[in-house]
């Protein structure tokens, strides 16, 4: 596939090229072709469509270490990418808009219960939406435990959809081939009530920026988690 054929942008010198009216043809074909040293990375727009509602606009980019670092260092509204056959921590998505507690410490004490001696490392947000209601959103890194590949997740895509979960805002929609992480320090253009961007800002964990990511400073002797699902085969679309 020709990538002169999509409309590509320019972030931090970088090309990112876009799906807009072509569905997923571009991001399917960077992750094919994607070199060994470097991993395809999202910078996702919210909008407000003229129907009335939000809706996201996604660029795509094959970027190194380096690239991606330099992308983290401001906003640029940058998510991993979730690859299907390559090692990544595991990690949970958690959001949820409430007029009562902050769920975090539920949150954690949930991961704690179902992976022992968890090493977090949590970026998150919480802005206050309208006079009463607040949404709270964590992105939280296991820094000790690791899947060899999307298919050894669907355990753990299984386990945020119980009730229990579900009730703290676990996503399980993030488990699957092209799945979309934010990133520590990014936001997808959408603001509070100030009219601030809702960023995942630093909270916990590690003050190195890869160990808040997916696939970088993966440790050699972290757990390997295989939690095969229990439900239909997966569609690869």
């Amino acid at each position: 596939m020709d990538t002169s054929k999509f409309s590509s942008f320019k972030i931090d010198n970088i090309p990112f090229y876009t799906n807009r009216k072509k569905g997923n043809h571009i991001l399917d074909h960077l992750m094919e072709t994607c070199p060994k040293d470097k991993f395809v990375v999202a910078s996702v727009h919210s909008y407000l469509h003229k129907d009335g509602k939000n809706r996201v606009y996604s660029k795509y980019a094959q970027v190194t270490k380096e690239e991606f670092a330099s992308l983290l260092e401001k906003d640029n509204q940058i998510f991993e990418v979730m690859h299907e056959d390559t090692p990544q921590k595991v990690a949970f998505d958690c959001e949820k808009m409430t007029d009562s507690m902050d769920p975090f410490n539920q949150i954690k004490e949930k991961i704690l219960e179902k992976f022992p001696d968890a090493v977090m490392n949590i970026p998150g947000s919480r802005t206050l939406q309208s006079d009463k209601r607040t949404k709270y959103s964590y992105h939280i890194i296991l820094q000790n435990y690791v899947a060899n590949g999307i298919d050894n997740l669907c355990g753990v895509k299984e386990w945020c959809t119980l009730p229990e979960q579900k009730a703290l805002g676990f996503d399980q929609s993030i488990y699957r081939r092209k799945g979309l992480l934010k990133c520590i320090n990014q936001s997808k253009g959408d603001k509070d009530l100030d009219g601030n961007p809702r960023t995942q800002d630093y909270i916990e964990g590690s003050q190195d920026v890869f160990d808040h990511t997916l696939f970088y400073n993966i440790q050699q002797d972290a757990n390997k988690v295989a939690m095969p699902t229990t439900a239909a085969p997966r569609s690869k679309k």
